[in-house]
């Protein structure tokens, strides 16, 4: 059995997909795009089910990609059961997505989420007359608590087909008269729900369509804009909102009024055109905090009881030496140096994501993005290139001009993702303090506005406003705080830990083989020259494009440094050049796994432009940090 879990951003789907699945997800694009979908295989009462997590959708009826995929995959006829996930506390919009899927005739379960939202509200929700209504079992859950997931999965095998509500006799005449006329082979799921795809013009489904077909839907179209003085599509959902509304009425009593709560009055502070900045500010300080102190613990207590090992077994210059003197030191470097950062960063980050801080951070920036010719939807992409890039750039495509996402796509590599961070923290804030490592973040924030308002000035037209939900604040369970920071460092285990690795074993093979000579003297221009590093840190430039952390672990073996990086590096370079190279490593070449994306997100000459301007920033930047620090006489 297949089930797919549906529903609208900010629903908790996803929570409780989290919940059902574990540990066991596999990630996987949909065929031809870099839209991502979840899915995972449990054993539930002997049964083999799997579980898919669709991409959040408000409707079925939308030109985004996302929501365009996640319906081709309810329309392909692999979909079983279809649990539609709804927020109670917001059950009469959140209805309006429930009737659309009832044109899928599909089986389907309706999950009353966020009950606890709900009761604290005020309302309360007739689940037997819901379900009487609707035709389908309605199991009320909290699914960042687990409550009622259970029932819900017992639930499904009495899923049925929805009953579909219907519209104004005008709108259904519209319907029957489109849809009996289909050709069999341009339908989609059933005909119904073909001839209102035809009738909102929907992209897909005109594109199927002949000349004949599309004049035939214009006809009926057209009677009924000139009948009702509104566009189609208006019609159609201004009716679906009618009957959410009727619906909700009919299931909900309101029974009391809500008092101003808790979670309001932090508001109150959290959006304050004042407050607001300060505690965004010290959020993200905090952050950085903890990721440096619980980083430095977490690393000092692996690296001590390792290092000795490996200076006691795996000396000697024997081909077999050298490659487990590689493997070690990537081990190490992964285990003792990467991960230690890491996995407090993200944890923060998630637990931020959850608690439903990320949307009013976005909310405060839209004027700073405003200056950059962006509004506060590119927040998301900035916030999450905090923790990796690639994502970050994959939802750049929510912004709707190309221009938009061109400039996106230039900046948020600039941002220091969590391997970046691990640089900064584990040299600037492992050598000169937490504090300086903090102002260089602000300086970094500075550099990328600064950058983004030069390619504001070559832009034309203002920069457009934003809309955007704020969904409750609410205290996320650290079961799904845990895994999503889980996924992130398998993610790195599993695939950026062996390049690490393997980078590490070549680089001792090159220098068995007297390779880095070459290379140092080829890149030396730049980093003697205009950077005014060692020559030996050549080396270190080619392996950052695989990972930004591979550099560290390669600074430190070009400079021969064993044991603690921080203090080993503090004895060979100057702050001056440890400035300077820090600033390179994080806003030069994004790692190749992002200019991969870049790639499909962009091709190949978009992709090559913003791979040369990030060179180009980060060459100015550091030849402007050399200069400064030369000034004082710290070079």
């Amino acid at each position: 059995m297949r089930i797919a879990l549906v529903g609208q951003p900010n629903s908790g789907k996803s929570t409780i997909f989290n919940y059902i699945a574990g540990y066991r997800v596999r990630t996987a694009n949909f065929p031809g795009v870099t839209v991502t979908y979840h899915e995972s295989d449990v054993m539930y009462r002997g049964e083999r089910i799997t579980i898919v997590d669709l991409p959040g959708i408000y409707s079925l009826y939308t030109g985004d990609v996302a929501e365009e995929e996640a319906r081709r995959y309810l329309l392909s006829g692999s979909v079983d059961v279809i649990i539609n996930v709804v927020d109670a506390s917001v059950l009469s919009r959140s209805l309006e997505l429930t009737l659309e899927l009832a044109e899928l005739r599909i089986p389907m379960v309706v999950c009353l989420n966020m009950m606890d939202e709900a009761r604290r509200k005020g309302l309360e929700i007739d689940v037997g007359t819901l379900e009487k209504i609707l035709g389908v079992p309605v199991v009320p859950c909290i699914g960042n608590r687990g409550v009622g997931i259970q029932e819900m999965l017992n639930r499904v095998r009495e899923a049925r087909t929805p009953v579909c509500i219907r519209f104004d006799e005008d709108i259904e005449r519209a319907i029957g008269y489109v849809a009996e006329r289909l050709p069999e082979d341009i339908v989609m799921g059933t005909r119904r729900l073909t001839a209102i795809l035809l009738l909102q013009g929907d992209r897909d489904a005109l594109k199927a369509a002949g000349d004949e077909m599309r004049e035939l839907v214009e006809r009926a179209a057209r009677a009924l804009t000139e009948a009702h003085g509104r566009d189609i599509g208006y019609i159609i959902s201004s009716q679906r909102h009618a009957i959410a509304m009727d619906l909700f009425e009919r299931a909900v009593r309101v029974k009391r009024k809500p008092s101003v709560s808790v979670r309001e009055r932090l508001d109150r502070y959290l959006l304050h055109p004042v407050y607001g900045y300060i505690i965004l500010a010290l959020t993200f300080m905090a952050m950085l905090w903890v990721a440096f102190f619980v980083g430095d613990l977490l690393s000092g207590l692996i690296i001590g009881p390792l290092e000795g090992a490996g200076e006691v077994y795996l000396q000697g210059d024997d081909p077999m030496y050298i490659v487990l003197r590689g493997v070690y030191e990537g081990f190490i470097g992964g285990v003792g140096i990467v991960i230690p950062y890491m996995i407090p960063l993200l944890a923060v980050l998630g637990f931020l994501e959850d608690v439903g801080y990320l949307s009013r951070a976005a909310y405060l920036l839209d004027r700073l993005f405003h200056r950059m010719g962006l509004h506060g939807k590119a927040a998301g992409p900035f916030l999450l290139g905090y923790g990796c890039t690639v994502p970050a750039i994959m939802a750049t495509r929510i912004l709707e001009s190309p221009w938009d996402r061109l400039r996106a796509a230039i900046l948020v590599p600039m941002v220091p993702c969590s391997a970046r961070s691990v640089v900064i923290l584990a040299l600037i804030g492992g050598i000169f303090g937490p504090w300086v490592a903090m102002a260089f973040y602000a300086v970094n924030i500075t550099a990328v506005y600064m950058v983004g308002a030069l390619l504001h000035s070559f832009s034309k037209g203002p920069s457009l406003g934003l809309v955007m939900e704020m969904p409750d604040l609410k205290m996320p369970s650290a079961l799904s705080v845990a895994k999503k920071t889980y996924y992130v460092v398998y993610e790195f285990l599993l695939f950026a830990w062996p390049i690490i690795i393997a980078g590490s074993v070549v680089l001792e093979a090159m220098a068995y083989a007297g390779l880095n000579d070459g290379i140092n003297y080829v890149l030396s221009p730049l980093t003697v020259l205009v950077l005014g590093l060692p020559a030996s840190l050549g080396i270190t430039i080619v392996f950052g494009i695989f990972r930004k952390e591979l550099a560290l672990l390669m600074m430190a073996a070009a400079l021969g440094i064993s044991g603690d990086v921080a203090s080993g590096v503090s004895g060979m370079m100057s702050p001056g050049q440890i400035f300077t190279f820090v600033t390179f490593i994080t806003f030069y070449i994004p790692c190749f796994s992002t200019v991969v994306v870049l790639w499909k997100e962009l091709g190949r000459r978009k992709t090559s432009l913003v791979v040369l301007i990030n060179i180009g920033v980060a060459i100015a930047l550091s030849l402007g940090v050399r200069l400064v620090f030369t000034a004082v006489g710290l070079f």
